[in-house]
């Protein structure tokens, strides 16, 4: 297993086959109600912690699984902002209704600084189809996709977590968030603006 730092709140792991076959883990059932699942993963967080100094603390995170065709999976750690997190709480419901309209089927992605938000665009550039925007928070970039369907975008979102952690909070809230504290970057056409100057 191979544990390295990927951004101020990122970790990406490696594990190899060999390493999932020690921890009994399948791929084919990676639930995190799996007993097995939670005991690695609190494994993950005590060596990131003595080896790279990731402290977790008492943050939510996310966590993105992805098997590799050849050997193993990779799987991303994101510590999650508690003032991202706690947007239900900030902001009246009022607020956010006035952007329900726009997002009924928005994907909103987590960057921690704009490098990655190139990297992921130029990767996605000709496989994802539909409207793209761009925000900066603070320190962080936060991508909002609308795609024309919504079948192909599990593909998209496959790369897409290699760069950045999806925003599991509701993309209607997420996006009044944006609106009412973030800076529009991009308000339109984000990808290929990205692809084509940067």
């Amino acid at each position: 297993m191979k544990i390295e730092r990927v951004g101020v709140n990122k970790i990406k792991v490696f594990m190899s086959d060999k390493d999932l076959e020690k921890w009994d883990i399948d791929l084919n059932n990676l639930d995190s109600n799996n007993s097995k699942m939670e005991e690695l993963f609190w494994h993950i967080m005590r060596v990131a912690e003595k080896e790279i100094s990731f402290n977790f603390g008492n943050s939510k995170v996310c966590v993105e699984a992805i098997s590799r065709k050849l050997n193993g999976m990779v799987m991303f750690i994101t510590k999650i902002e508690s003032e991202i997190v706690g947007v239900e709480q900030k902001y009246k419901i009022d607020q956010i209704k006035k952007y329900e309209n726009n997002c009924s089927s928005s994907y909103i992605f987590q960057f921690d600084n704009f490098e990655e938000v190139c990297k992921a665009f130029k990767t996605i550039d000709g496989i994802f189809f539909g409207e793209s925007a761009l925000y900066k928070y603070k320190n962080f970039f936060f991508a909002e996709f609308v795609p024309y369907t919504v079948t192909n975008f599990f593909n998209v979102e496959r790369f897409l977590t290699e760069f950045s952690c999806r925003i599991s909070l509701d993309s209607k809230k997420m996006k009044g968030f944006l609106c009412e504290q973030a800076i529009c970057m991009i308000k339109k056409n984000a990808l290929e603006n990205i692809v084509m100057f940067f």
